[in-house]
């Protein structure tokens, strides 16, 4: 579930920011069309404000295509360009941010491999899934009171008998 998770996260990434990888072969339509969708994804729905103008955005990767200019954040910024092209600047620096927030999967290996060793190789799926998910919610697990749980279980329990 969480490599799923994962995938759709990269994937939605992808669709959001990967025209910038290849803005240099796309049609006019589909630039103009890429930069309002993302212009769209970087909206804060509360202040209806967003981080970039998609078609200011639109009209600087143009110039960086019509200068044959690469779309790199570390040549804009070695070649003090970053005030001629401010959204594509903050679009790409977005960019190098996200990938950052994309750590559940990485997370749920590392848990795993600590959790299935070869001690504990014969362990079924649904029990390796619990501690898993045990292991990665620790936070939540720490905010449960163990105690309560004990004594409505407890409580189940004696009324079977009677």
């Amino acid at each position: 579930m969480s490599l799923n998770e994962r995938f759709e996260l990269l994937s939605s990434f992808n669709n959001n920011f990967g025209f910038l990888n290849k803005f240099c072969n796309l049609s006019e339509e589909d630039l103009v069309k890429n930069c309002k969708d993302l212009h769209l994804k970087l909206t804060d729905e509360k202040e209806n404000e967003s981080d970039i103008d998609g078609l200011e955005l639109c009209n600087e990767l143009k110039n960086l295509k019509l200068f044959s200019l690469p779309c790199k954040l570390q040549y804009l910024f070695e070649n003090d360009l970053l005030s001629i092209f401010p959204n594509l600047t903050i679009a790409l620096r977005i960019l190098l941010i996200l990938p950052v927030s994309v750590t559940s999967g990485e997370r749920s290996f590392s848990k795993l491999k600590l959790i299935k060793s070869y001690l504990r190789s014969t362990m079924l799926q649904e029990r390796l899934s619990g501690l898993a998910t045990l292991a990665i919610e620790c936070e939540t697990l720490d905010e449960i009171k163990t105690e309560d749980i004990i004594k409505e279980l407890a409580a189940v329990k004696s009324r079977k008998k009677i």
